[in-house]
């Protein structure tokens, strides 16, 4: 499905691609970048952005996202497959992983999250490894990958070090000193992580100022349905059902569950992770819904292959569960290709906007008909992307950040415009700053965005829901 797209249905990757796009100019010594932007090279969000950087010098940021991307859903399922042949599971059923690679944190372009899940998967690989066959070498290489999971993305390392960590205390649960000793490569990171977490807390006024949410409890089995379908939608009746032939397809195959206290230990532990964690803390959203890909994952390493080889009486039933992977990957292939038509509109409309200006995003329709999630909330960042120019609001308000606003030169908002522009007056947002307003909702958006202002814009270009408005130089 991503390649049948110019504009990805992600959320959140036009800022995460923009970021890119910033750190290239700060690298190229733009100045109008160098007077809004620093580099924050201590967050856990930096080995994607430095693959997709690399990447982008060659073929540019847009495609260099596909193909990261690409290597990233593909590598779940492979990642998958060789761990369910470490712990003994049966390797068919990696096939079962690939709806779940587009997930909730798929749709939602939780890009550097994406990119981490594969190292995850690899990580608690080389913990079963490790726990098995205990060696120096091991508990150093993986105290090693631990470090760079951590700067792939900090909650990737929290899951896979748990899970792993509960496969060592699944094998050794009888032994209190080994089980003290097997865990001292799991903590390796804790330090980097110590010091992160105190520097974020000590100086990011967004953090200290944050709650915890956990919010409703019945709407992470509504989650754990849709991300297992790898279809963003939840149909109240289509998507358990769907999920449900997913889940139960390892007993459909004939298969056994286990009763080795290993694989049960980390299905739990994920459990326990995604039904326990909240959906909100330290500034930032959608924390267990991340996770929800893993309970599924994690369920399949419970089946066995049967003790007889009934191989060919299972034949029928293997290719009728390979054909529901394969019908959904074709539902999502004609959604995509909707997506693609529907913004032939905002095409037009950025091509008629000149490179490096400063752009406000004004959308009040964030959701497209194949989509359940707002995914034009950040669309307007795709002119970073190509045009060397800056959109707010930007992502570079946020502390996890690479690229973050200079104190001084921060926008006097935080990330309520991009969902709610209109709460805002003239003066509020210093519309004096931006030389373009680039909209999606209604026709009469922007008299009520600009208000009493309306004279001090000109319209530029209009096309279907979108529209771009020039700013009047006095």
């Amino acid at each position: 499905p991503l390649w049948v797209v110019d504009y990805l249905p992600m959320v959140d990757l036009p800022q995460h691609l923009a970021q890119v796009a910033a750190m290239r100019e700060l690298v190229a010594q733009n100045p109008s970048f160098e007077a809004l932007f620093t580099v924050n090279w201590f967050t856990p969000y930096v080995l994607a952005y430095a693959v997709l950087y690399g990447l982008s010098a060659i073929v540019g940021i847009p495609l260099a996202a596909k193909l990261v991307l690409t290597l990233a859903i593909a590598a779940t399922p492979l990642a998958v497959g060789a761990l369910l042949r470490e712990v003994g599971a049966s390797a068919r059923l990696r096939w079962l992983a690939i709806p779940g690679a587009l997930g909730f944190a798929f749709y939602w372009g939780l890009f550097s999250f994406v990119c981490a899940l594969p190292l995850a998967l690899l990580f608690v690989l080389c913990a079963v490894r490790y726990a098995n066959r205990p060696q120096i070498s091991r508990a150093a290489g993986l105290g090693v990958f631990g470090i760079a999971l951590f700067f792939s993305h900090v909650l990737a390392l929290g899951i896979a070090a748990l899970v792993g960590y509960a496969f060592v205390a699944g094998l050794h649960w009888r032994q209190p000193k080994r089980l003290v000793q097997l865990a001292i490569p799991f903590c390796v990171p804790v330090p980097l992580i110590a010091v992160w977490m105190l520097r974020t807390q000590g100086s990011e006024a967004h953090v200290q100022s944050t709650s915890v949410s956990f919010g409703p409890f019945v709407d992470r089995f509504s989650h754990l349905a849709s991300q297992a379908t790898g279809i963003d939608f939840f149909w109240p009746i289509a998507s358990p059902l769907l999920a449900g032939a997913i889940v139960l397809a390892p007993w459909f195959l004939g298969l056994r569950m286990t009763r080795n206290p290993t694989r049960w230990a980390m299905f739990l532990a994920t459990c326990a992770v995604f039904f326990g964690f909240p959906h909100y803390a330290l500034g930032t959203a959608f924390l267990y819904q991340r996770f929800g890909g893993l309970v599924l994952i994690f369920w399949l390493m419970l089946w066995s292959a049967p003790s007889t080889d009934q191989a060919s009486d299972r034949r029928w039933r293997e290719l009728l569960v390979m054909a529901v992977v394969v019908v959904i990957g074709c539902f999502n292939v004609l959604r995509f290709s909707a997506f693609d038509a529907e913004n032939a509109h905002f095409t037009r409309v950025l091509s008629a906007m000149e490179p490096g200006r400063r752009v406000a995003s004004v959308v009040s329709q964030f959701r497209s008909d194949q989509f359940s999630n707002p995914v034009y909330l950040h669309h307007a960042l795709w002119y970073q992307v190509g045009a060397k120019g800056v959109v707010d609001f930007n992502f570079a308000f946020f502390f996890p950040q690479l690229v973050r606003y200079r104190a001084e030169a921060a926008p006097p908002f935080g990330d309520r415009f991009a969902w709610d522009p209109f709460a805002y007056s003239w003066s509020q947002f210093n519309g004096d700053a931006y030389d373009y307003f680039l909209f999606h909702g209604p026709p009469n958006a922007p008299a009520r965005f600009f208000r009493n202002r309306l004279g001090s814009v000109t319209l530029v270009a209009q096309s279907g829901a979108w529209s771009v408005y020039q700013r009047i130089s006095e």
